[in-house]
């Protein structure tokens, strides 16, 4: 048995499968609710990632260090207790073709974008934008203090019929005790 997808159609199998007397091999007695949620729960696929693709340009990485932005932004996806840890990705992509404003060569940019799956409210999508931007804000405090330099943050929520994965790392976290 394998469950893609949201939680919802996960509920909605257990469900039926309750009602339908789905039993173990061998054994007379039915599955109890939380036996079914257990079992049901190493064939999930955990589509509540949050994927960070951070997009800048070139003249950036000769002032900031990205590599550690990125593990903060990381670290800040994971104290919003809102997504697993093994489906955290943070990414950062140069761009060297640009052109920004008034073209001035000072010019600079940091762009992010969410990636994230159904199931969280509005609040709590406006939450992590927010987060992630004031986060920012705080890292590139000497950037945005020069006056040519923007950062901007944007949210997709990703619909669970067009998205596929897998993603081994969630049980061996699970099996290493976290």
């Amino acid at each position: 048995l394998r469950l893609v997808g949201s939680y919802r159609l996960g509920f909605l199998v257990i469900t039926f499968l309750i009602h339908s007397g789905y039993k173990r091999a061998n054994q007379t007695t039915p599955l109890t609710f939380q036996q079914l949620v257990n079992k049901l729960s190493n064939y999930r696929v955990e589509v509540k990632m949050p994927h960070l693709i951070v997009q800048y340009s070139s003249n950036l990485a000769q002032r900031a260090n990205l590599k550690t932005f990125c593990n903060q932004m990381r670290l800040c996806l994971l104290n919003l207790n809102l997504f697993p840890e093994a489906g955290i990705r943070v990414r950062a992509v140069a761009h060297d073709a640009y052109s920004i404003a008034d073209n001035h060569p000072e010019n600079a940019f940091l762009d992010m974008i969410l990636r994230i799956g159904e199931g969280r409210t509005d609040a709590q999508k406006t939450d992590s934008g927010e987060t992630l931007l004031r986060e920012s804000k705080l890292f590139f405090k000497q950037e945005l203090a020069r006056g040519h330099f923007m950062i901007s943050v944007s949210i997709i929520e990703m619909d669970a019929k067009f998205s596929w994965k897998y993603n081994p790392v969630h049980d061996r976290l699970r099996n290493e005790g976290f």
